[in-house]
């Protein structure tokens, strides 16, 4: 919507209602981000045109100038452009937005985890005899699930050194931009849900159990001494723990993700 509310004229956006006039407001009051993303083809086509658009819209008696009717309006014009200015405005968008990468803070690679450090490994293994990716990664993750505990502990601490050494490296601006690469990440991730889903529906989403780790850290919380480091306790008496002693709350875990997919499979034939 803010690519559309940028090129309308306040005549037009008047016409559009409260509703859409208290966005445009919020959307004047922001600072523009000092590398922002380009519009799309079909955005930079809606700029250019957005004197003829305001023209179609605001004659035709017969159009209700509200955003819906803005975007019908130019949506028929974009498809019935010839493919050559179509083939323009995606080599402009193109140009464009290998130009805002470049300017892209470079963001130290955060270490592979556990899992992912196994699969690696694996891949070149399997690679020949699973040349599907998909299948490749079904068997990856049976091996995973199958695998001891004392040879997933093994791949844990490799992390969790890899870990230390990472943020041992991360400078203020690493830490700036790693933030807002997640909220980016979190805000295309809620619009996308948002519309595959009914506000409802989200409103009702099973959620994913937590992990062996941390269920102990739930479960052990009120045994910590007061005045010692809950996390930093927790953490080294977990990596005491034998591996029958760990595999408790493995079986745990287990149980409580086995219901999960059951539930999240019905809540998406629900809503889906």
């Amino acid at each position: 919507m803010g690519t559309l509310i940028k090129f309308c004229d306040t005549q037009l956006l008047n016409a559009c209602g409260k509703y859409y006039l208290l966005h445009l407001r919020n959307f004047a009051g922001k600072k523009p981000a000092i590398s922002k993303r380009p519009a799309s083809a079909f955005g930079m086509y809606l700029r250019d045109k957005k004197d003829l658009i305001t023209e179609k819209t605001t004659n035709d008696a017969s159009y209700e100038p509200i955003l819906k009717n803005v975007m019908k309006i130019a949506s028929d014009m974009w498809k019935n452009e010839p493919d050559a200015l179509h083939q323009y405005y995606k080599q402009k968008f193109t140009e464009e937005m290998n130009e805002y990468k470049q300017n892209l803070p470079v963001i130290r690679k955060r270490p592979p985890a556990p899992f992912i450090m196994f699969s690696n490994d694996q891949s070149e293994v399997l690679r020949l005899e699973y040349p599907d990716i998909t299948e490749r990664s079904k068997v990856i993750s049976k091996m995973w699930k199958n695998l001891s505990l004392s040879e997933k502990q093994r791949y844990e601490n490799i992390y969790k050194e890899k870990m230390i050494v990472y943020q041992d490296c991360l400078t203020d601006e690493d830490k700036v931009a790693i933030k807002e690469k997640k909220a980016r990440s979190i805000k295309r991730k809620n619009l996308k849900e948002k519309k595959r889903y009914s506000e409802e529906g989200l409103l009702s989403r099973p959620v994913h159990p937590s992990n062996s780790w941390v269920l102990y850290i739930k479960e052990n919380l009120q045994s910590v001494p007061k005045g010692e480091n809950k996390f930093a306790f927790l953490s080294q008496r977990w990596n005491g723990l034998t591996a029958d002693e760990k595999a408790i709350y493995e079986e745990k875990y287990n149980s409580l993700k086995t219901q999960y997919d059951k539930d999240i499979n019905q809540w998406q034939q629900k809503y889906t």
